[in-house]
């Protein structure tokens, strides 16, 4: 399994930790099961483009890779928008630091994902 496809692998299951951990944070309530869905499908869809890219096909493995990248990019981004509003709210007196440094850690990890992904797919010879 080449580097690229373990980090969407880790990326997409640190996700889904994460958002069980938001929701745990949360007390399990109703209202915050938005963190599973965001952390869990999140992570699910990363893992779908770990498995496309492991795929024999080029077009799978292509699509997989490339998708991966920019899934890992858009998911960093919107757990940053919503870190920063987390952020906003513990400025304002609310009992959310936790959820804030859960979701700033989700939008890191997207960008170092990212990175990681970019810098250790396969070189061009080397992709099925």
């Amino acid at each position: 399994m080449p580097k690229s496809v373990r980090i969407m692998v880790l990326f997409g299951l640190f996700l889904i930790v994460c958002g069980l951990g938001a929701w745990a944070v949360e007390e399990f309530s109703a209202k915050a099961r938005t963190a599973v869905i965001a952390g869990g499908g999140g992570g699910a869809l990363m893992l779908v483009m770990a498995f496309l890219s492991s795929s024999k096909s080029k077009a799978a493995y292509m699509t997989g890779i490339h998708l991966g990248m920019v899934l890992a990019l858009l998911l960093g981004a919107m757990y940053g928008w919503r870190a920063i509003a987390a952020w906003e709210a513990v400025s304002a007196g609310e009992p959310k630091a936790a959820l804030a440094v859960l979701l700033t850690a989700m939008a890191a990890s997207g960008v170092i994902a990212f990175i990681a992904i970019l810098r250790n797919r396969p070189a061009p010879e080397n992709r099925t």
